[in-house]
């Protein structure tokens, strides 16, 4: 039998749960981020994060993640609705669009987003019908990354598979 038809044993994170966690949170809220732009709810929270060990310089991320606590506190919500709706909706071509077929494939739904399709389902996942955007928009991206670093089964949600669908 040849190395790629070998099945293998799925790699679990030898990380941490902790860390574990913390990524798929961070998979979240991008995922939440990009889905709509954030009320003033979810900006109140990520303000209020900011005294936690993101400021130790040495973590990953933490300027970043300081970044995004500082744009929170010094923003209210129609702010950041209004930099989503000029971003990413717009009247014609938005500025960015959410959509990976649109950047591999140079169009919308093409056969970038039937192959997320064929990977999802080797995972047991499909969108659901109360859904609108398409597999390919980059939240529901996120969200497939995150289930498979906190899902509860080890089948899917494990190392092989983040590594082979990232």
């Amino acid at each position: 039998m040849s190395e790629a038809n070998t099945p293998q044993t799925p790699e679990l994170s030898q990380d941490g749960l902790a860390e574990d966690l913390a990524r798929a949170d961070l998979y979240g809220l991008l995922a939440n981020l990009f889905f709509q732009p954030p009320d003033q709810i979810l900006l109140d929270q990520i303000s209020a994060s900011g005294n936690s060990e993101a400021q130790d310089n040495q973590a990953p991320l933490a300027n970043v993640w300081m970044n995004l606590v500082e744009a929170a506190k010094n923003s209210k919500a129609a702010d950041w609705k209004a930099e989503y709706d000029s971003s990413f909706l717009g009247v014609g071509k938005p500025n960015v669009f959410l959509y990976g077929s649109y950047y591999l494939a140079g169009h919308l739904h093409e056969k970038p987003l039937l192959d997320i399709r064929r990977s999802l389902l080797q995972f047991g996942l499909e969108a659901s019908d109360s859904v609108a955007e398409t597999e390919d928009h980059i939240a529901a991206l996120f969200e497939v990354m995150r289930y498979l670093i906190a899902g509860e089964d080890v089948g899917v949600s494990n190392l092989t598979n983040q590594r082979v669908f990232f």
